[in-house]
């Protein structure tokens, strides 16, 4: 059973998810229009990283509370399909040397996610038999993976279009 405590730490990280990605994501908007320095590029990136940190940790605080990855579930859904769009932004904009530009948008994206998930029921339930196979793990990975890249291409399609020095 999961304690008061542990679903407070859960329910505190979600919520502490969710106003980072809005504030990550609005504030890294609002930079891209002026001319952005090293330091904002870095500040964006540094908001990323953290954003992510704290996406993951609470995905990992309702990994311990719930027993199983959490996979299972709408309320699961929206934190795990966060936390891959929250990673693979990150990810992007480091490995395409876009400075910060795609991490707003992944992060407004998390925030959506989470503010979705946020209607539904945080309970921990037990798996069925048919959400115990290993087949069905990696089918959920894999489809979030393929969600999360998604969204990497709509921030790399807004940054490009709405990054000064193009014509849109």
């Amino acid at each position: 059973a999961v304690g008061e405590s542990q679903m407070s730490q859960a329910a505190l990280l979600y919520q502490l998810a969710l106003g980072t990605s809005a504030a990550v994501g609005l504030g890294g908007i609002a930079t891209w229009r002026v001319a952005s320095s090293p330091r904002v590029r870095r500040a964006r990136g540094a908001a990323g990283v953290g954003l992510a940190v704290v996406a993951a940790t609470a995905w990992a605080v309702r990994w311990a509370e719930a027993g199983p990855l959490p996979l299972f579930g709408t309320w699961e859904s929206a934190l795990s399909l966060a936390v891959a769009v929250a990673l693979a932004a990150l990810w992007a904009d480091r490995a395409l040397g876009f400075e910060g530009a795609v991490i707003p948008v992944g992060a407004l994206i998390t925030a959506g996610l989470l503010a979705h998930g946020l209607k539904y029921d945080a309970t921990p339930w037990a798996l069925t038999i048919s959400e115990r196979s290993l087949v069905v793990d990696a089918h959920a990975l894999v489809a979030w993976a393929a969600f999360a890249l998604f969204s990497v291409n709509v921030g790399l399609s807004a940054a490009t279009l709405w990054r000064p020095g193009h014509d849109a």
